[in-house]
């Protein structure tokens, strides 16, 4: 069975999503690029598992799926029209030079989802959200925390499962620190010698030292999560809303994690926007430290 590249025409249909502007009509064309992508690694998938001639152009290939040796039933590809009608855009971008139109790129993004949506368990019999695209991911660890951040969320644990994403969001970020390290923890402790005035004179220096010191720590912090999601090409509204979202966590001398909640309840919108978060993060860090 072609899992594989199920896996990688879900992930294709993901990149699209990502690179997709409605104010830029170069990143339309690269969207509606991927979708066709997309799909087209989807096709072939399907005319493999049917034994069909997978080496035919793709308008051939979408034509030739209801004629295939193991297709009795005489199934054809979901929304086949509009896929062709997507080829035709994609080749007018490519060959051309021809920029499409924001709401017909995001009208090409729908369509595509809707046709694996469809297509997968049609063909495959799998359920398009069972594929996940954390199997990506080549760390097993962080692989099997989203992984399980994906059952929590299907079992409506929010809570959990944006633990798993935090905890997962440690392990991937550890070595970027080598990079660019974070401001000490500890730089806001400050100490006066008790030669230097009464005790209430030093305890106001103290704590208006502090004040200042622990400003500057998370400002610092701050700049280097922006700067590091610049380097990375990840969106600063993303990075600010994961932030937002995801407790607190400390790695101890053993390694163990040790988690701290900002609140009490998720919606199912928050833990799945955190999954999604996460992965493209661990696959944006995976590619850049392959490098």
């Amino acid at each position: 069975m072609e899992t594989r590249h199920l896996l990688l025409a879900k992930y294709l249909l993901q990149k699209a999503k990502e690179v997709f502007s409605k104010e830029d009509s170069m990143s339309c064309g690269l969207a509606v690029s991927l979708c066709q992508d997309s799909v087209e690694m989807l096709v072939r998938a399907v005319a493999r598992e049917l034994d069909a001639d997978y080496k035919k152009e793709f308008h051939l290939l979408v034509d030739g799926i209801k004629n295939a040796k193991k297709n009795p039933e005489g199934k054809e590809l979901p929304l086949k029209a509009k896929m062709l009608h997507l080829n035709q855009a994609r080749v007018g971008f490519k060959h051309y030079g021809n920029l499409p139109d924001a709401q017909d790129a995001a009208k090409y993004l729908e369509d595509t989802e809707a046709c694996l949506r469809q297509a997968i368990p049609l063909f495959f019999n799998i359920d398009y959200d069972s594929i996940s695209l954390a199997d990506l991911i080549i760390n097993s660890v962080v692989r099997n925390k989203l992984k399980s951040a994906e059952q929590y969320c299907h079992k409506d644990e929010f809570k959990e499962c944006i633990r798993e994403c935090a905890e997962a969001e440690k392990l991937v970020s550890h070595p970027l620190h080598q990079i660019i390290p974070r401001a000490e923890s500890n730089m806001h402790r400050v100490s006066i010698p008790d030669s230097l005035g009464s005790h209430a004179e030093r305890d106001y220096v103290e704590r208006t030292a502090s004040n200042v010191l622990k400003y500057i720590h998370d400002y610092l912090n701050g700049l280097r999560d922006l700067t590091m999601a610049a380097l990375l090409d990840i969106k600063p509204e993303h990075l600010l809303r994961f932030k937002h979202l995801a407790p607190h966590v400390n790695q101890m001398g053993d390694g163990t994690l040790v988690v701290h909640h900002r609140k009490t309840q998720y919606s199912r919108d928050e833990a799945e926007f955190c999954i999604e978060y996460m992965i493209n993060y661990a696959l944006t860090v995976q590619r850049h430290l392959a490098k």
